[in-house]
């Protein structure tokens, strides 16, 4: 395979050219095709900026209209190669024919990969994780349209989109469910950002593939390619970055290359660790409230003709300390706790970890191979992943027992087949079938109770492209049952439910001339009730909280209908997104404004509840190019949730704005941001224990130089988050009755290629 993408551009001139009295139009045919067996590839996503017209001929193929000797950015993704971009210009009718080096992960083009005239609308790329070294992977996917945070203190972030969150989002690990976040909100994806090339938020008709019970979208995380190194001589990369708030330090060592120099197998091994002590708010050095990580992933590739294997093996561990002063022993220290204006419970700059803490291990392992043939490709994916975590309540006497009071063990087996044809060039059809077997148990004291999981899927995908309007549907049905094992007066008891239903999504795409588009999806989504939302009962010590499950909850389920709307030109680009969602049975889990005594101490009692529930809002983004150095831009999320009895849901984000300002210059980037949160007013006031926190607005900065003239580049970067050390809270933070949120953080990185 050559090593290099070669472009042949042939301009097939008009026997004549009449005078016109409008603009000069002509007509483009791209043409893509394998560097190496110069076989076509089809469903890749083109994109030009401004955006264009486009037509199918009498020969099925995409004809794209130009204006003549205008300059215009052109985007080339298949999912299966490496992107493209190029700028081109015409003056009459032409064809481009791109050569692409096989490099990616999928033989299915049109599985992930969202259309968008803004190519990072949707999506982190490499180049955004690498400024981003040191942050957590929930501060990662905080940067992607739509997404903000649930937290759990300082350490512990789980993302959610549009207001939904947990059960309701699914996180993919290359290609694979992450099944660990089903034990609730207490601890944060299990991943390290360092080992991924991008993070991408999916939602319609291609998020069905993986779940019907993606109400908010999927989000994946997709590994730097294993296929990445040119030849046997060892490629790769050491990160080393400084955090100010805790004193932490990381690093991460990325290492791969060609195992033969004639035969196309590669390898590939990351690893990092990280270390932050007692972080602080503007004020104070909180107690019990460090961090590490530590991660080890192995990959290795074989190409042979039209087959691709690939196998990933990924190690995660991370031990969070939980800040002392959530977990107090009498109800007049929990009240003092609330209605303090500062935090009780301060320490010193300290490393160790006491208890009450967590420590949560993932071990993820995926087999993937792909055939690609003429007329048909197949995808097939098995993976296995082990999730451990120990909970240490807080130790009160010298004679208690300090070990785990509870260890939670979740195995889970995924397999899955694809099928996509290749021959019906206007009707590319994908077809699919999957399968997962979970396995929950637990030892030391009850709080979610031990279950076997079966599950069987079957999909359908199409994409249909004609004239300006763009189609494409996806069909699920989905068959689940859970075995649960409970114990009532000492008795076991076995409960089997199961649950079974039809899933759709529509999506449909008109482009208004070159600069407009407008999109409509519409879809039912599904999903059966978790195990801890049905027989939760006990200490949820990380959050400090009682939960309270009730077996009566029945499944939820959703009908959406989404308006998108974008425009972009040479100076502008603007989206905005408006949404609704019905959810019949809609469960949360809300405070009960009560609490309750235990062995272990006072807690809060929250409990999961059951209502018929309407999510709607609003997202735009504007970007404006104000020359060619510098950007300015704005985002806007207004989430709303509540129930058809006209009480607002709780836990919801409020009303936030975010800017940006970017200057690049030759090797120099500075960015400066700011974000807005508004006070939340829509909650239940009488089910909380303490007000919603004031509205706040935070600033930061990011600065990076490149020294790329040396043998080996050197990438420079200094962040700073909360640049005026601001004391706020945030109303998305379980333990926001206690803590403030993180004082100013300063973080140096140092990347260096080898």
């Amino acid at each position: 395979m050559k090593h290099s993408l070669f472009i042949g551009l042939f301009l097939l001139l008009a026997s004549y050219i009449k005078a016109q009295n409008g603009p000069c139009q002509s007509q483009l045919r791209i043409i893509l095709l394998d560097s190496s067996s110069q076989q076509a590839l089809h469903f890749a996503d083109i994109e030009f900026h401004p955006q264009v017209q486009n037509k199918i001929d009498s020969q099925g193929h995409t004809i794209y209209i130009l204006e003549c000797l205008v300059n215009y950015d052109l985007h080339i993704n298949h999912l299966d190669c490496e992107h493209k971009d190029l700028k081109i210009s015409i003056q009459s009718d032409s064809t481009l024919v791109v050569y692409l080096k096989h490099s990616e992960h999928s033989l299915l083009p049109f599985t992930f990969k969202q259309r968008s005239s803004r190519p990072d609308a949707n999506q982190i790329n490499q180049l955004q994780i690498q400024r981003n070294k040191g942050q957590s992977v929930g501060y990662l996917m905080e940067q992607l349209n739509g997404v903000q945070l649930i937290k759990t203190g300082q350490g512990i972030a789980k993302p959610m989109v549009n207001g939904l969150f947990g059960n309701r989002l699914i996180l993919l690990n290359s290609y694979s469910r992450l099944e660990g976040q089903n034990w609730g909100l207490d601890h944060a994806p299990e991943m390290d950002p360092n080992i991924y090339q991008s993070i991408s938020i999916i939602q319609g008709a291609k998020a069905l593939r993986f779940g019907a019970d993606a109400f908010a979208a999927v989000i994946q995380m997709l590994p730097i390619s294993v296929f990445k190194p040119k030849g046997k001589a060892i490629e790769g990369e050491v990160n080393v970055t400084g955090i100010s708030n805790g004193w932490g330090q990381q690093a991460h060592v990325h290492l791969g290359s060609k195992v033969f120099e004639k035969r196309y197998m590669y390898w590939q091994i990351s690893g990092s660790a990280k270390q932050i002590g007692n972080y602080t708010s503007s004020q104070d050095r909180l107690s019990n409230t460090a961090q590490k990580e530590a991660q080890l992933t192995a990959q290795l590739g074989y190409k042979h003709k039209h087959s691709i294997y690939e196998l990933l093996a990924s190690n995660y561990l991370a031990i969070n300390g939980l800040y002392t002063g959530a977990h107090v022993g009498n109800i007049s220290d929990i009240q003092k706790a609330i209605s303090a204006e500062r935090p009780l419970y301060k320490d010193g700059l300290k490393y160790n970890i006491d208890a009450p803490k967590q420590t949560v291990e993932h071990h993820f392992y995926q087999l993937k191979i792909n055939q690609n043939g003429h007329k048909n490709s197949f995808e097939h994916i098995l993976s296995h992943q082990f999730n451990h975590r120990q909970e240490f309540d807080i130790v009160r006497s010298s004679s208690a027992y300090a070990g785990p009071s509870i260890a939670y063990f979740l195995k889970t087996i995924q397999w899955q087949s694809i099928w996509q044809n290749k021959h019906i060039p206007k009707w590319p059809l994908q077809l699919g079938i999957n399968a997962k077997h979970q396995i929950n148990s637990y030892q030391g004291y009850y709080f979610i109770p031990g279950f076997k999981q079966n599950q069987a899927a079957a999909h359908a995908m199409f994409e249909h492209d004609v004239n300006r309007w763009h189609h494409e549907g996806s069909l699920r049905y989905d068959w689940q049952t859970y075995t649960i094992y409970t114990f009532k007066h000492q008795t076991a008891m076995v409960r089997e439910p199961i649950s079974k239903d039809w899933s759709y999504t529509y999506l449909s795409r008109y482009q208004i001339g070159t600069k407009q588009s407008l999109q409509l999806s519409f879809g039912k989504q599904w999903r059966m009730a978790a195990p801890n939302e049905q027989y939760a009962n006990g200490l949820h010590q990380s959050l400090a909280s009682l939960e309270l499950g009730d077996s009566n909850i029945q499944k939820e389920t959703g009908h959406f209908i989404q308006i998108k709307q974008q425009f972009q030109s040479h100076a502008l680009h603007f989206e905005a997104e408006a949404y609704w969602q019905k959810i019949k049975g809609f469960i949360q889990l809300l405070p009960t404004g009560q609490f309750s005594t235990t062995i272990r101490g006072l807690y809060p009692v929250f409990q999961y509840k059951q209502t018929d529930a309407i999510v709607f809002g609003l997202n735009t983004f504007t970007q404006w190019h104000l020359s060619k150095n510098k950007t300015l831009s704005h985002q806007l999320y207004a989430p709303y949730g509540r129930s058809t009895q006209q009480e607002w849901l709780n836990y919801f984000p409020s009303v936030s704005h975010k800017f940006n300002y970017a200057y690049k210059r030759n090797k120099l980037l500075i960015e400066a941001w700011g974000k807005h949160v508004s006070q939340q007013k829509h909650y239940d006031s009488n089910t909380e224990f303490a007000p919603s926190p004031k509205a706040y607005t935070i600033y930061g900065v990011n600065i990076e130089y490149s020294l790329k003239k040396t043998a080996h580049p050197i990438n420079l970067g200094l962040s700073v988050n909360n640049l005026f050390n601001l004391n706020y809270r945030d109303y998305l933070n379980r333990l926001r009755y206690f803590i403030p949120e993180p004082g100013i953080n300063i973080a140096f990185k140092i990347n260096y290629n080898i």
